[in-house]
């Protein structure tokens, strides 16, 4: 997932309504900055989908902070007040290695009042320092590593935790974008008595030949009726991605108990979308997310090296069909957005999500779809402002509360390094 995200990156240059969302696709949206990051102190770069607890937002960034690895930050939506409640690459806790983890990619969650994350470096695995699932309680801005992964010899525990947990009866679950128990693993599915901090890998991927099963589950996982859903970047049937040896990606289902794995698609023709890049979401019965290549869509102006600019889909669980909602860059100059990167969320039954390039600035866009129609519309395209004070691509997907879209953006704002963002309909 980190490696989809710099690629697609790398090419680019540089409140409150009171009430739901209209059901309807709305065309007139108003964007407001609540925080712009820029002094280094605060942070920098917020990757990351925000949580709200009690009217409070909860996130991470990568950068930034008091050593430049990354924060917790909370932020008051009413206000406009950011506090940060951790800086990683706590000084004292760097020798060997920074136990107390470096670099948080992904967001958090809400267990009980603790607040669980995990980095993608850092931690005090005997074997290296490849990522930490970490717990903070945000009364007291205390930091403790539940787990550090690579503590087992070759990474076998798993290696670089992208994905923020899932938490099921008070056991999390998650995946490792690296490691695992065969000698060709590459990724695991993990589970984390959060108490104890007993690690136990459920599956390691790219256990089947050509990593049919899939490689590299870089994003996090979802529970329906009993079964844990989920993608993998590459892998699967086919080839044509990651360097031509592997097929461009899959959903699965896993078994939580057994951890039978069951690969539900595998991407790879190309149309039907490539490089699932975010979380699922599950909607009456079916499954809907996001490819950041593939699709019908002109690859020629997309930052990516994969024919096609990326997909909404929607997939059966039950028979494994898959059908493309969107394909990006069909319109003109992308104005309809590029590449997704993250998950979707559902408001009244119409979906919402972000892509980090694309629409009518090149600065990225808020997109609302129709499952039922398959209409898309870009609801804001950022870089509106001079020097992108707006904002500039957002990168993670969006909450909703009382009406209004809450996100945030990498690059941009007052000062550069990214903001927290709201969106609601013009009255």
């Amino acid at each position: 997932m980190k490696a989809i995200t710099i690629s697609v990156l790398a090419g680019i240059a540089a409140c409150a309504m009171v009430g739901p969302l209209p059901a309807a696709h709305a065309a007139n949206f108003k964007e407001k900055v609540l925080w712009s990051f820029g002094n280094g102190a605060d942070g920098q770069s917020p990757w990351a989908q925000l949580l709200d607890v009690k009217g409070i937002f909860y996130s991470t960034t990568e950068f930034g902070g008091t050593n430049g690895e990354g924060t917790v930050f909370s932020l008051n939506p009413n206000t406009g007040q950011e506090n940060i409640l951790y800086s990683f690459r706590n000084e004292s806790r760097c020798e060997p290695r920074c136990v107390d983890g470096q670099k948080p990619w992904e967001g958090l969650i809400d267990v009980k009042g603790t607040l669980y994350g995990t980095t993608g470096w850092g931690g005090d695995g005997q074997f290296g320092g490849d990522g930490t699932v970490f717990a903070l309680d945000p009364n007291t801005n205390t930091e403790r590593v539940v787990y550090s992964f690579c503590n087992q010899q070759n990474c076998t525990d798993g290696s670089i935790p992208d994905a923020a947990p899932l938490s099921i009866k008070g056991v999390l679950y998650g995946t490792t974008e690296e490691g695992g128990f065969g000698s060709t693993s590459i990724g695991t599915v993990y589970t984390l008595d959060p108490t104890t901090g007993t690690e136990k890998v459920l599956y390691s991927f790219c256990s089947q030949k050509n990593c049919a099963d899939g490689l590299g589950p870089g994003t996090g996982l979802i529970k329906v009726k009993g079964k844990l859903y989920g993608t993998t970047y590459a892998g699967g049937e086919g080839t044509g991605c990651e360097g031509g040896n592997y097929g461009c990606g899959t959903v699965f289902s896993l078994n939580p108990v057994s951890g039978a794995e069951t690969v539900l698609h595998s991407f790879g023709s190309g149309t039907d979308g490539r490089l699932p890049s975010g979380s699922l979401i599950s909607l009456n019965g079916r499954l809907y997310g996001t490819t950041s290549g593939g699709g019908a869509g002109d690859g020629n102006s997309c930052d990516i090296a994969y024919s096609g600019c990326g997909t909404v889909f929607s997939l059966n669980p039950n028979t494994g069909i898959e059908t493309v909602l969107h394909s990006f860059c069909t319109q003109k100059n992308c104005t309809d957005g590029a590449n997704p990167l993250r998950n979707l969320i559902e408001v009244n039954g119409i979906l919402y999500g972000t892509t980090p390039v694309g629409g009518a600035n090149s600065g990225g866009t808020v997109f609302s779809i129709n499952p039922k129609t398959k209409a898309e519309k870009v609801l804001y395209s950022f870089c509106t402002l001079q020097n992108c004070a707006d904002g500039w691509s957002p990168s993670a997907g969006l909450i909703e509360v009382k009406g209004t879209l809450y996100g945030t953006t990498v690059g941009g704002g007052t000062y550069g390094y990214g903001t927290v963002f709201a969106l609601q309909p013009r009255k």
